[in-house]
């Protein structure tokens, strides 16, 4: 049995909603929107972006799908059920499914001229420029949860994938592009290099104090502080001294 859509306003039905699309604007003068708005709409925030923190209005699609559920790519990008929606999606997909996405997107790059990679490099780059040591943190924290739910150590790097990738691409397992290193770190003025070499010595203390504090634990003392002359404060627990 064929579904009848009924036209709200003089009654005729009609075998496909564009036709009763066509019906409204041309018989009745009426925005095909408006029309949804009216008679369709069951949600009050139907059409209200749902990105939490916008709430911007959104595109209205068709009579068969409403409103967009985003105002835009960035808000869907945010939202908390899109991303879920993605994990879901990848976690379900059979190993030739990936195999075969992963040959159609190598294509894709494959065919890109060194201009475009350019463009896409110094793209990328912008971003992270911009971003706040902040953003830089949890994007960090984020890739070490992902390693260690898939079973591994937060700070595991997957040597054979890259000794594959390098082979693929250069002939040599263990290539390294040495030169270009070299020219990325001259290129660097005299505050990024100062800025990267407190990163790395704040990152190496860090670490080193955590594991300073695994090896404290159990022989009865507490760290405090560091002093500015990086001597370390502890406390006894036993006399508080």
């Amino acid at each position: 049995m064929k579904i009848q859509y009924k036209c709200e306003v003089c009654g005729l039905t009609f075998d496909k909603l564009n036709v009763l699309g066509t019906h409204i604007k041309r018989h009745h003068k009426i925005e095909v929107k408006d029309y949804y708005d009216s008679y369709l709409k069951t949600d009050i925030n139907e059409g209200i972006c749902c990105n939490k923190n916008c709430h911007n209005v959104c595109k209205f699609k068709s009579l068969s799908a409403g409103y967009n559920k985003h105002c835009s790519l960035k808000c869907s990008l945010e939202d908390e059920n899109t991303k879920i929606k993605c994990r879901t999606t990848w976690e379900n997909k059979t190993e030739k499914e990936l195999n075969k996405r992963k040959m159609h997107y190598r294509k894709i790059w494959a065919e890109k001229t060194e201009e475009e990679l350019n463009e896409r490099k110094i793209h990328y780059q912008t971003i992270y420029k911009n971003k706040t040591e902040k953003e830089l943190k949890e994007i960090s924290n984020k890739n070490k949860l992902t390693k260690v739910k898939n079973g591994h150590d937060e700070n595991w790097i997957n040597h054979e994938k890259s000794k594959k990738t390098k082979k693929e691409k250069y002939g040599d397992e263990n290539y390294n592009n040495r030169q270009k290193a070299l020219e990325t770190i001259s290129k660097r003025t005299k505050e990024e290099k100062q800025k990267s070499l407190e990163k790395q010595t704040k990152s190496h203390y860090e670490h080193f104090l955590e594991r300073f504090k695994l090896k404290i634990e159990g022989h009865n003392v507490e760290y405090l502080r560091t002093e500015q002359n990086g001597h370390l404060v502890l406390k006894c627990t036993i006399c508080r001294k």
